[in-house]
């Protein structure tokens, strides 16, 4: 007699409904990976703005409980009434004032921010920032923390443009009625290019209302942050960027730092995605986060 010894293998079939059972597991599971993968992100974006907050405490200790300039020439030399600096090499930002008290540039750098234009750039073709390391990634409420002169009504100058380097004049802590619920700085998008004229969002956050928006051009459709054409990102957020699942790292006065919401950011205002720019206005002092008030009848 012979013996037949049964073979156990995979049928065409067997092996085919394997594979696509593989494949559907493998679609299920990426987009998870994808989404720990931007919360780790998310995570380490919001600790750089939490060590950059700390940086900002301890520079306000040591300068008369005055928060740090925006932008100025650390010569005290400019070109009017551009506001550039005579000297574009002594160009400061408030992320140089914070220098002294981090430990790395890089905690200014969003990991979701894959690509740096500016590593591409010379100081010859964009001289203004001549080092890309100290170009952030988060923007300073500069609109409300550092007003263009010393009575702060004049919040945008008549040669808008950039932030005077001269004249601006950093408030003092005791001004800030609720630091808690008052915007310090948020996650930017990078906007434009050096060749195409350099639509650069590297210091300045714009609040969501059109009376502040004397550079960039607040929130809403028509914003330079949102057009396309000049290298937006159309959120109907301007320049702030809503890179986190949609969603905004933002740090506050009090030194505090958080994730929220486009709404969230923009309480107080009439704010909604798709409006037009030139209709965002104030509607809830109390709420509002961008300015130093939160009572009266002004923002100023």
């Amino acid at each position: 007699m012979f013996s037949i010894r049964n073979r156990s293998a995979f049928t065409l079939i067997e092996l085919l409904v394997v594979i696509a059972i593989i494949s559907i597991l493998t679609a299920i599971a990426f987009p998870v990976f994808a989404q720990a993968r931007e919360k780790a992100r998310a995570t380490v974006c919001l600790s750089n703005q939490k060590q950059a907050a700390l940086a900002n405490l301890q520079y306000i200790q040591d300068h008369d409980e005055a928060v740090p300039p925006t932008f100025r020439c650390e010569d005290g030399m400019e070109i009017p009434p551009s506001n550039l600096c005579t000297n574009v090499l002594t160009t400061r930002t408030w992320v140089h004032c914070l220098m002294p008290y981090v430990t790395s540039k890089w905690i200014f750098r969003c990991p979701d921010v894959e690509k740096n234009p500016y590593e591409e750039w010379s100081a010859t073709s964009h001289s203004i920032f001549p080092d890309y390391r100290e170009l952030p990634a988060y923007g300073y409420n500069y609109a409300y923390l550092t007003p263009e002169d010393g009575t702060k009504l004049n919040y945008c100058p008549a040669d808008a443009g950039y932030v005077d380097g001269v004249n601006v004049i950093p408030v003092k802590v005791a001004e800030i009625e609720s630091p808690a619920q008052t915007l310090l700085f948020a996650d930017m998008k990078y906007v434009g290019s050096d060749a195409g004229g350099g639509y650069v969002a590297t210091w300045g956050a714009d609040p969501p209302t059109t009376q502040k928006a004397c550079y960039w051009g607040g929130w809403g459709i028509g914003a330079i942050g949102d057009n396309p054409l000049l290298g937006g990102v159309d959120t109907s957020t301007g320049i702030i960027n809503t890179h986190h699942s949609g969603r905004i790292n933002v740090t506050f006065c009090d030194g505090h730092s958080k994730c929220l919401t486009p709404g969230q950011l923009a309480a107080g205002t009439n704010w909604y995605v798709g409006i037009d720019v030139n209709s965002v206005v104030i509607t809830d002092l109390s709420q509002y986060l961008w300015s130093l008030k939160k009572t009266g009848n002004s923002d100023l």
